[in-house]
């Protein structure tokens, strides 16, 4: 006998199906909001994607470039497809959710639409039209010559320096310009300076200037001389060519060449290449000549005293010495001995009857002067002079010895001292 086993169905009561009902309720609503959750995580990380992907990012226009407006965006088509699964489960539940699922993928699909194309589009136009605008026009050619209209020159011994050169141009800057230097025109350096030149010679000297482009500038000249070299040392001595040289001081220089005198300043421009002229000679005076390799002797001032003088010593100490002035002009007085041992008193006069040397015998006598003004007739005339009190006294002539006048007569104050070489000078320069 077999057994059979009765299955009964108990029904829950309405008290269990009311707690069933409500935990598939409560996992539903869970399973619901856990992917609308996914949905808003996805939604949010494809929007922040568009916007600094292709927001933002730069993008070089294309013109030639066809938008497909049926071509749905990808990463919207992938929202698309989430959103209608959703949609589906949803649908029986909610409706509202769904409805603002859809309101915010519309949104967020519109938006990222109508923004990145356009912002993309736009930040292409304008970058190409900031480009055009900064481009420089490559087609302008300078061709302006530049021009110069001043430069500053400096003379050297043998050689020139181009201190300053004043030009423009009508683009390059002053300091940018080159420069460039020539003696002959042909030949240029960029150096400013000359050396090595002849002295004493005048030169043309030419200087251009470049700008950046190339165009060089008309040659502006300007014609300067060279120094000579300065002299050092003393020149004193007998040279060859049969001269002697006498430095009277620094820049002061006595030449006797056989027997006739000259006097000559020594600066950088005359003591060179200069030419003496005298009765009885012409010769050259040249750098060359003064150098100190081509001295043959000595030549002392004694020597040149006594040779102009005819005297045999230079007296120092006595009242025959100086020169006064007075209102009737200056009385230079020069003492010394003969070549005879005479003890002569030579005066040169620059008063108001004239100037010139009184005659060489005029003599000292305790401690008077006489000055020969002249002789005629057998008779010497004298003005006799005497040194009083720092003062030169002079008068007509004694009794013994006539006079001619008062040309000399009147007092003289003491200006100066003469020293030897004071006396040759003025030997010299008052022929």
């Amino acid at each position: 006998m077999s057994k059979k086993i009765a299955i009964i169905e108990v029904e829950d009561t309405p008290e269990e199906q009311v707690k069933k009902l409500k935990r598939r309720i409560t996992l539903l609503v869970f399973i619901i909001l856990f992917l609308i959750l996914g949905f808003l995580i996805y939604e949010l990380k494809f929007a922040e994607k568009g916007i600094f992907d292709k927001g933002d990012k730069y993008e070089e226009y294309n013109s030639n470039y066809i938008v497909d407006s049926n071509k749905s965006d990808i990463s919207h088509s992938g929202t698309k497809e989430t959103s209608n699964i959703v949609s589906e489960i949803t649908s029986n539940i909610t409706s509202n959710i769904v409805i603002t699922s859809n309101i915010v993928n519309n949104n967020t699909s519109n938006e990222s639409k109508t923004s990145n194309p356009s912002k993309t589009s736009n930040e292409s136009k304008t970058s190409n039209s900031s480009q055009n605008s900064n481009t420089p026009t490559n087609n302008t050619k300078d061709t302006t010559k530049p021009t110069i209209s001043k430069i500053s020159v400096i003379s050297s011994p043998g050689g020139f320096d181009i201190t300053s050169v004043t030009c423009s141009d009508n683009i390059t800057s002053q300091d940018k310009l080159k420069k460039e230097y020539s003696l002959d025109g042909k030949n240029w350096q960029t150096s400013s300076s000359f050396a090595n030149l002849k002295f004493q010679t005048k030169y043309t000297i030419y200087v251009r200037v470049i700008d950046e482009a190339g165009n060089i500038s008309d040659s502006y000249t300007t014609t300067q001389s060279t120094l000579n070299p300065p002299i050092t040392g003393s020149l004193t001595g007998i040279y060859a060519g049969g001269y002697k040289v006498l430095q009277l001081n620094t820049n002061e220089i006595i030449v006797n060449y056989n027997g006739n005198y000259d006097y000559a300043t020594l600066t950088n421009s005359t003591m060179y290449d200069r030419t003496y002229k005298s009765s009885n000679a012409t010769y050259k005076f040249d750098y060359n000549s003064l150098n100190s390799k081509l001295k043959t002797g000595n030549y002392s001032s004694n020597e040149a005293f006594n040779e102009l003088y005819g005297a045999s010593e230079f007296l120092q100490n006595n009242i025959c010495k100086g020169v006064y002035s007075g209102t009737n002009g200056t009385i230079s007085l020069i003492s010394y001995k003969s070549s005879s041992g005479v003890v002569k008193c030579n005066a040169y006069v620059e008063i108001a009857a004239g100037k010139g040397w009184l005659n060489k015998e005029s003599s000292l006598v305790n401690d008077k002067i006489f000055l020969l003004e002249a002789s005629s007739n057998g008779y010497d005339y004298y003005t006799e002079c005497e040194v009083l009190s720092n003062k030169l006294v002079c008068k007509n002539g004694n009794g013994k010895k006539t006079h001619i006048g008062n040309e000399t007569a009147g007092t003289y104050t003491y200006k100066s001292s003469l020293s030897i070489n004071d006396a040759i000078k003025l030997k010299v320069t008052k022929k």
